[in-house]
């Protein structure tokens, strides 16, 4: 049931005897021993190769504690969508990745992967191919150096509807504008990355409550980044989507503010969260008086 011992490779005893038992992990996510000693978990081959101690102990972090019972199983972990991932990954709506909390490595390798993070395969940084060790598993282009990836690097793909968008909404949710209505994310429901939760943060209740009950008028910044922002996720959906949104919602919204609600038509009502064709957010915010308003509605004013 134990780890047992691990010989230090090349001869070099770690602990008095030489033996290398575990004794926990550091803040950095390396494994330790009493002394401080960087536990590997590897073969001494794999171990003497730069990172990949840290790699294995990422490995052993994540490894799920049975099959298929309990919230953390292969099989319930497997059956996750992006909201219910949230739940356990993000619960309070924080930039994760720039806090290094207890699930950094796991959400950094997934941001990683997701964005394509290695470096190009004749970069000089000292790992083969170009490939990035778990522990630092994105490529910073410009310095041509593997590191461990922040709120920054996700913000590139904050808007987009991919994969990497969805993982830079989950872990980088107040970078990208999660707890901002006003913000120019348009894809604020949970299944697509941003966490209930930042519904319910401080950032989020200010801005409600400093917002006017009335409709901006057509022509408004306010109205004017709401189009830009349909117009700019619309460009990357199926042409049959594209068209619709391009073409006439976010014009109509430009031209005619809250005016073009009424004449929807078929396309669904906006001013409700997911009643449309598209995954977009409401506009009780932008047009409280046209969406029919009341005090404690969600995505209403508190005005």
């Amino acid at each position: 049931g134990g780890y047992g011992t691990y010989k230090y490779p090349e001869g070099k005893p770690c602990g008095k005897d030489g033996s290398y038992p575990f004794d926990g992990i550091t803040s950095n996510g390396r494994c330790t021993d009493p002394g401080g000693c960087v536990l590997p978990f590897c073969s001494t081959e794999e171990a003497n190769v730069p990172g990949e101690g840290q790699k294995c102990c990422i490995a052993r972090q994540l490894k799920a504690p049975k099959i298929t019972e309990g919230r953390f199983s292969v099989q319930a972990s497997s059956r996750q969508d992006v909201g219910q991932a949230n739940e356990v990954e993000n619960p309070t709506c924080r930039n994760m990745l720039d806090e290094a909390g207890s699930h950094a490595n796991l959400q950094a390798g997934a941001l990683a992967d997701a964005i394509g993070s290695d470096c190009p395969p004749d970069a000089s940084i000292g790992f083969p191919g170009g490939k990035c060790p778990a522990h630092i598993a994105h490529c910073d282009v410009p310095s041509g150096k593997c590191v461990f990836p922040s709120c920054g690097d996700a913000k590139p793909h904050c808007y987009n509807d991919t994969t990497a968008g969805s993982r830079a909404r989950q872990y980088c949710p107040i970078t990208c504008g999660c707890d901002d209505l006003t913000s120019p994310l348009v894809l604020i429901t949970p299944d697509y990355g941003c966490p209930k939760s930042c519904s319910r943060s401080a950032n989020y209740k200010a801005k409600m409550a400093s917002l006017p009950c009335v409709d901006a008028a057509a022509g408004s910044a306010e109205m004017n980044m709401y189009a830009d922002g349909l117009s700019d996720i619309g460009g990357t959906w199926p042409t049959n989507w594209q068209e619709g949104i391009v073409l006439f919602v976010s014009p109509g919204f430009r031209a005619a503010g809250c005016a073009i609600l009424p004449l929807m038509g078929t396309a669904g009502d906006f001013c409700v969260e997911k009643g449309t064709f598209w995954p977009i957010k409401p506009v009780r915010y932008l047009c409280p008086v046209s969406c029919g308003c009341k005090k404690g509605m969600d995505q209403c004013p508190d005005t």
